[in-house]
């Protein structure tokens, strides 16, 4: 290997000697169950953001860059290489801001770049049991590097942990040696760094499509360290590597402390930090009993103090023009909630983001932070919506009330595969026929019996 053999001490040897020699035996079932749930998740994702304008963008570049090749590009009839594939299919999980999340010191979406694992195998026409492998490797590399620092909290975005981890993955998909793996690791940490102002202020598309930026730098460097391409010494440590620049100091997790069954699956397509409030306005629109909420004269939300950080706490979320601020708005999924009894994807458009009744609403909602609620971060995420109403033709004045400790879907009330199921269902039927979605479902959550991951990633597709 040029420039000598690297000191054992490094993390990045560390992290490549784990990647190498786990094994798919070496996996226990319930961490194995957990990712073949979330990649249906993802995949169900997928199918719903297949048609979002940024998935589209990425297809059109495709098409121009690579027309044909071995990858299907997930609810359309496009094929194209692995390396656009990983990228598009990654947008389109990404898009709707459903698909999972893991709460740790730096919060994640770890599905969101599981297309560089399912792509790459397909490419390879490898079977569901390496598929699995490469998805734990994905997860639990992910997730122990966001268990051991905040981002964040120094102005860096969390996709910079999805390239290192989508690296690990690919690395083990190819089987690289230690050392191929190590470089690879070395190339993906030293451009995986990226800021935090992706999310800042009135959010644009590349919220939803820096993880498939990330995924795609993973994958780019591992194919590199497989053809021999070597990277810096020292990125975690140097005095000018990720430490040192960017997160502070790592102290990862034991290799064996399983992760993976710890990831929150969303119930409703926005923020984490929101999944609470909806479901508790979400009752309390049902305690209106048909009283017009024109007689709504002011909604208190109580929640923790993260969720306002994030969610309410800057004038786009008061005043969201773009889908990608109003899936982050607390007031305005709240209103949403109030008003049309649902959080699905038609309350995004433009026209219902500025309508005068969802505006009029917004109005009347005041955000506080419970100190109790916060002291219950992460184990909980709690909310309490609290709504006064006015005398009017249909009802006296009074008041109505309803918390939620911890939304359906969060570790701490996992939603069931029934529900799972259901949502997939929602997401893909729009897409491909009924069907070819319960079949794909089954699939995908047996996919470690199957000998060729195409019989699964072709079912992704729709008709040409």
């Amino acid at each position: 290997m040029t420039g000598g053999q690297p000191p054992r001490s490094e993390l990045a040897m560390e992290l490549a000697h784990w990647t190498v020699t786990l094994r798919y035996d070496h996996i226990p079932a319930a961490v194995s169950a957990a990712v073949k749930a979330s990649m249906l998740d993802a995949v169900g994702c997928a199918l719903g953001g297949a048609a979002s304008e940024p998935a589209e963008i990425g297809r059109k570049v495709a098409f121009d860059l690579c027309p044909t090749g071995p990858c299907t590009l997930v609810g359309s009839a496009q094929q194209t290489n692995v390396e656009h594939a990983v990228f598009v299919n990654s947008i389109a999980i990404r898009y709707l801001d459903y698909c999972d999340v893991f709460l740790g010191l730096e919060v994640t979406p770890p599905s969101s770049c599981a297309s560089v694992v399912w792509a790459l195998c397909e490419s390879m026409a490898l079977g569901g049991q390496t598929c699995v492998l490469g998805l734990v490797v994905l997860y639990e590399a992910m997730l122990r590097l966001c268990s051991a620092t905040s981002l964040n909290r120094r102005g860096w975005d969390t996709v910079t942990f999805q390239a290192i981890a989508s690296a690990m993955a690919a690395a083990r998909i190819l089987a690289l040696s230690v050392e191929q793996t190590y470089e690879a690791i070395n190339i993906a940490t030293t451009n995986a760094p990226a800021l935090l102002q992706t999310r800042v202020g009135e959010l644009s598309m590349w919220k939803g499509v820096a993880s498939a930026h990330a995924a795609r730098c993973g994958l780019q460097s591992a194919l590199l360290a497989a053809r021999g391409m070597t990277g810096p010494r020292q990125v975690f440590e140097g005095k000018h590597g990720l430490q040192n620049q960017v997160c502070g100091p790592l102290d990862l997790p034991a290799s064996d402390e399983w992760r993976s069954t710890g990831v929150l699956i969303k119930k409703y397509p926005a923020q984490v930090y929101t999944q609470s409030a909806i479901e508790a306005a979400l009752t309390v629109r049902a305690q209106l009993d048909g009283r017009p909420v024109t007689e709504i004269e002011r909604v208190t939300v109580t929640t923790f103090r993260r969720a306002i950080d994030h969610t309410a706490s800057s004038p786009d979320r008061w005043k969201p023009r773009t889908r990608e601020s109003a899936d982050h708005s607390l007031p305005f999924l709240v209103a949403a909630a109030l008003i049309d009894g649902e959080i699905n994807q038609a309350r995004f458009s433009p026209e219902r983001i500025r309508a005068a009744d969802m505006t009029g609403l917004m109005a009347k909602i005041g955000v506080e932070e419970g100190p109790a609620m916060t002291a219950r971060y992460p184990g909980h995420m709690p909310a309490r919506i609290e709504v006064g109403l006015a005398a009017g033709g249909t009802g006296p004045a009074g008041q109505l009330a309803a918390e939620v400790a911890a939304h359906e879907g969060h570790p701490a009330r996992p939603m069931s595969g029934e529900a799972l199921e259901s949502k997939f269902g929602r997401l893909a039927v729009p897409v491909i026929p009924a069907g070819q979605a319960k079949e794909l479902a089954r699939r995908i959550l047996a996919v470690d019996e199957t000998e060729d991951v195409r019989t699964v990633t072709r079912m992704m597709a729709v008709a040409s």
